[in-house]
């Protein structure tokens, strides 16, 4: 069964409000999903972007594939770059406090999206 993360509609008419959803491939863009792993709010200026980090990076790594339009809000949040500090840390490049402080930094730089990261070890 392949595996992808792409957005699952809902909102009303002209007013769209998005899921992050790991959803199987063949499923149709509204069906049954596996999780959700946040949502995208694009009403809104800036567009609010609220991301589950470690269960969006738990699926990627578990070989899950985004969609275009949320590889780009995976990439928007956060998702990937932490995901790349955490892989130097695995490897022993980086410890985890400098990753976790390496990240901190990125975030409080990041300007244009409103971000909201939510903790679920």
């Amino acid at each position: 069964m392949s595996v992808k993360i792409r957005l699952r509609r809902y909102g009303r008419k002209k007013r769209p409000f998005y899921r992050i959803v790991v959803i199987n491939s063949k499923t149709k863009r509204d069906g049954k999903y596996i999780d959700t792993i946040g949502t995208y709010d694009t009403n809104i200026n800036p567009s609010s972007i609220r991301m589950k980090l470690y269960l969006a990076i738990k699926w990627l790594n578990r070989g899950a594939v985004a969609s275009d339009t949320v590889y780009s809000i995976l990439s928007k949040s956060g998702v990937l770059y932490k995901r790349f500090l955490e892989r130097g840390v695995n490897k022993n490049i980086i410890s985890k406090s400098q990753a976790d402080d390496i990240f901190n930094a990125w975030i409080k730089n990041k300007k244009g999206v409103s971000l909201i990261h939510e903790i679920d070890k």
